[in-house]
């Protein structure tokens, strides 16, 4: 009933209110949170993305000029009662926008006549007639940008925000920082919990792996980014960070977007902190479209969230998850926990959203120390029911996966050496059972045998075996098949220092299965190492556990000095030895893999040729949006650290699974 009154309070609140225009908002808020009288047209364009434009609509506009709309089209009545694939769709829709192109270029070259203009080129006129610059349809022509509607999904992330939103809130309030930053979350991703971008970057805030690891815990078996909460730690981390070095809330927003060192050049270089003369007259490469709109959007996004009512209505938000926590003094595996605690995965998944899949699916334990969330109204002594479970089934070392003997079918991303040593056998031995006469054409689907033994393979032939470097594992974990279904079968802890050789031949891929598509992971060859893509000195550091700045000296490097692909690296091994460091090194390259494709596939492999100014950064983060290391997996052969104009490189075109 209390429930009931407030909503209704909150509806009579938002009838009374004469909020109507992105600008209002109380003194204080906008003292803090100012909208610069350039950036209100910005500010309203974004709010009609977020709540008047749904899904189904597709706006085209200008990129710089958000206030010129060319129009708005209903896909869904533009297509009604057709089927028409989604790649005719989006050829059909990218006509519609290369129209204005056309009609801009047509201004360009001769001026229009207004007495002859008619329907779209009537209206492309009128809507610039009264923009006084010279040059202004050359300028438009290059700026013709398309915007799905997202009134829908930001509905949809309003619901899922109730799940965390008051805690959320707390944590803000406890960094004494101002509670509409949330905001911030909804702009990156609706409040998905599970958003993953294309570039790698993971959860409601969207770290990437790099910022993420400076406040959160991500291994191959915990991604802390996943995790409503403690991301929301991490991001009132980041944010005060920015703000210390910025001293403006518009920029330190802007920042988490475009970077801390980034707004301040931009800052040193117009000499201002007005966020409204920055998004006017800043240029620099980096800082486009995104960046250039962000506090634009955490504006409308905050201003919607103020007034949802107005905007959507009664809309009812997820309950809110109560917990208590009990760290585990030990490994175990999480259907332990499951049985003893009365758990279904589900339940666990929910209330622990950083575990990842191999976790989930026993192929390794919880970690110890893990912070194990237990739905509050589970009246339960924690650690009474701990101690109950046997010590059997405790560990003080994390598991390692083997296949049991049997029949198993090759899935995407296999290797035969990965089975073999997951078998507890050798390449050899299974291209001797199966009749194989080369390891490196298995394709997916195929059927292996498993033999019950590994047979001995006489040390000369041992010898003969040329050694090979360990590609990194691309998704799907293994699991063996017997009978009508499928059981992981891990082998108990181990100890890391004692894990056997890694190495592994070329990847299978089901887009090209008579392709190598590999990216190598050598051992270390007397505790040195060659840079990778995706690499940081404080990757390496944290895998030997030590100080980065140790690793630094011990390689001559600067505060703050950047490592290249490719570039020799002196490893600190008394603490964590090479085999290790190796193991830890693979599993963080498996893990990119792995969670890029549980959400993503390759539709198609487009040919580059390299263009004068082509970089393989730009390419990758700008124009394909493709992690780096996927340029590198397909391009095995190619030194893409130095393109020269004609290059022929391999793009990989992705597409969303919808995961």
């Amino acid at each position: 009933m209390k429930r009931q009154i407030f909503t209704w309070l909150m509806v009579v609140a938002a009838l009374l209110s004469n909020a109507g225009v992105a600008a209002t908002g109380t003194s204080e808020t906008q003292n803090i949170f100012p909208i610069p009288e350039t950036l209100k047209p910005n500010v309203n364009f974004w709010i009609d993305v977020y709540a008047r434009y749904g899904s189904h609509h597709l706006i085209i506009h200008d990129a710089v000029h958000l206030d010129i709309v060319y129009e708005v089209i209903n896909v869904d009545s533009l297509f009604s009662g057709q089927f028409i694939s989604s790649r005719s769709k989006h050829r059909i829709l990218y006509k519609m926008e290369r129209e204005y192109v056309s009609i801009l270029r047509k201004f360009r070259t001769h001026a229009p006549d207004t007495a002859t203009l008619q329907g779209k080129e009537k209206r492309v006129y009128e809507l610039w007639k009264d923009v006084n610059d010279k040059n202004k349809y050359r300028k438009a022509a290059s700026n013709v940008r398309s915007q799905s509607g997202l009134r829908d999904k930001f509905a949809e992330g309003l619901q899922r925000s109730g799940r965390y939103i008051e805690e959320m809130k707390n944590i803000f309030r406890r960094s004494g920082l101002p509670q509409e930053l949330i905001s911030i979350a909804m702009v990156e991703s609706l409040f998905h919990l599970r958003a993953y971008s294309k570039l790698g970057a993971a959860g409601i805030w969207q770290f990437t792996r790099s910022t993420g690891r400076k406040f959160l815990r991500i291994n191959y078996e915990i991604d802390e980014r996943f995790d409503p909460l403690k991301a929301t730690e991490a991001a009132t981390k980041l944010l005060q960070q920015n703000y210390k070095m910025l001293d403006s809330w518009p920029l330190a927003i802007t920042a988490y977007n475009h970077g801390q060192y980034g707004m301040r050049r931009a800052k040193r270089k117009l000499k201002t902190d007005d966020i409204g003369k920055i998004v006017e007259n800043y240029r620099s490469r980096s800082f486009g479209f995104a960046s250039r709109n962000f506090y634009a959007e955490f504006l409308a996004a905050k201003y919607i969230m103020e007034h949802r009512i107005k905007y959507f209505g009664l809309l009812e938000g997820e309950e809110s998850l109560h917990f208590t926590i009990f760290r585990l003094p030990d490994y175990v595996k999480l259907s332990t926990l499951l049985e003893h605690f009365g758990l279904t995965q589900d339940e666990a998944a929910l209330y622990n959203p950083a575990l990842r899949s191999p976790v989930l699916e026993n192929k390794r334990c919880v970690p110890k120390g893990f912070e194990f969330r237990l739905a509050w109204d589970k009246k339960i002594d924690a650690a009474a029911i701990y101690a109950e479970i046997p010590d059997t089934q405790k560990f003080r070392k994390q598991m390692r996966e083997k296949l049991a003997a049997g029949n198993y079918r090759v899935r995407r991303g296999d290797t035969l050496s990965r089975i073999a040593r997951r078998a507890g056998t050798t390449t050899r031995t299974l291209m001797i059972v199966n009749g194989l006469d080369n390891p490196h054409r298995i394709y997916v689907g195929q059927m292996l045998e498993i033999p019950e033994k590994a047979t001995l393979i006489a040390k000369a032939d041992i010898k003969k075996t040329n050694p090979v470097t360990s590609p990194v594992v691309m998704p799907e974990l293994l699991t063996v098949e017997q009978g009508h279904g499928t059981s992981s079968q891990p082998i108990g802890p181990v100890d890391e220092t004692t894990v056997a050789d890694v190495s592994e031949q070329p990847v299978v891929t089901e887009m090209m299965p008579k392709e190598t598509l590999t990216i190598n992971v050598s051992k270390p060859t007397n505790a040195i190492i060659r840079v990778l893509s995706d690499e940081t000195i404080g990757h390496y550091a944290d895998w030997l556990e030590i100080p980065t700045q140790r690793l630094r000296n011990l390689n001559g490097m600067d505060f703050g000095e950047t490592m290249h692909i490719g570039q020799k690296i002196k490893l600190d091994v008394h603490k964590v030895n090479s085999d290790v460091f190796h193991v830890r090194r693979v599993e963080y390259h498996r893990g990119l893999r792995e969670d890029f494709y549980q959400r993503f596939t390759i539709e198609k492999v487009h040919e580059h040729v390299v263009m004068q100014g082509d970089n393989i950064w730009t390419l990758c983060n700008e124009r394909y949006e493709i992690p780096l290391w996927l340029a590198f997996d397909y391009n095995p052969d190619k030194d893409l650290q130095h393109l020269h104009q004609g290059d022929q490189i391999q793009i990989p075109i992705i597409t969303s699974s919808g995961n």
